[in-house]
């Protein structure tokens, strides 16, 4: 379906509690599709629209798009750089609570 990605990615920018970390620089992914292809979530179906329509279960009212405002990974709080044959995870510059976060401690 549709916007799935976008939620997750907003929501970890948004939680307190998580971090953030874009790591398009140094994993390689693919996305894997059926007979369908990658505009499957997007033919007429009977649940085609169910992520627009689902309720946030904090406010228990429906997503609007201001709740995808941080959805794609360029908002992450941190990056991955390959280095010296090293993959390092690096603070971003500046996050949008004003200033970079710390990287986390073991």
């Amino acid at each position: 379906r549709p916007a799935y990605d976008n939620w997750l990615v907003n929501h970890a920018h948004h939680a307190k509690h998580l971090d953030l970390v874009d790591a398009s620089q140094t994993v390689r992914a693919l996305h894997q599709t059926c007979r369908d292809g990658n505009h499957a979530g997007h033919r007429p179906n009977l649940d085609k629209s169910f992520n627009n329509h689902a309720l946030n279960p904090q406010t228990g009212k429906g997503v609007g798009p201001h709740e995808w405002d941080h959805g794609i990974f360029k908002w992450a709080h941190f990056e991955t750089k390959s280095a010296n044959g090293q993959i390092e995870v690096k603070a971003r510059g500046q996050t949008q609570t004003g200033g970079p976060r710390a990287l986390p401690t073991k």
